[in-house]
């Protein structure tokens, strides 16, 4: 099992709960609102606040990433794992 799945927990594979993808994106946006490129783009203040206040943040940015990423998105994020 270790060997076919390149060493990773099950529980990487299982749906997420909304609570653990709640704190997935507070976790993300805080480390994004401490990257360099968002100093470098004053981002740091607005990445922070989406971070502070993920569970009203979700919803807006899942429809602006399915509305204006489009075809980019499944670029950078592949589907066909």
């Amino acid at each position: 099992s270790l060997l076919l799945t390149g060493g990773l927990r099950r529980s990487a594979f299982r749906k997420k709960t909304r609570e653990e993808i709640t704190q997935l994106g507070k976790t993300f946006y805080e480390a994004a609102s401490h990257h360099e490129s968002a100093r470098h783009l004053e981002l740091e203040e607005v990445l922070q606040n989406i971070a502070s206040h993920f569970e009203i943040a979700a919803k807006p940015l899942t429809i602006m990433s399915d509305n204006y990423l489009g075809a980019f998105k499944r670029k950078v994020f592949p589907t066909d794992r």
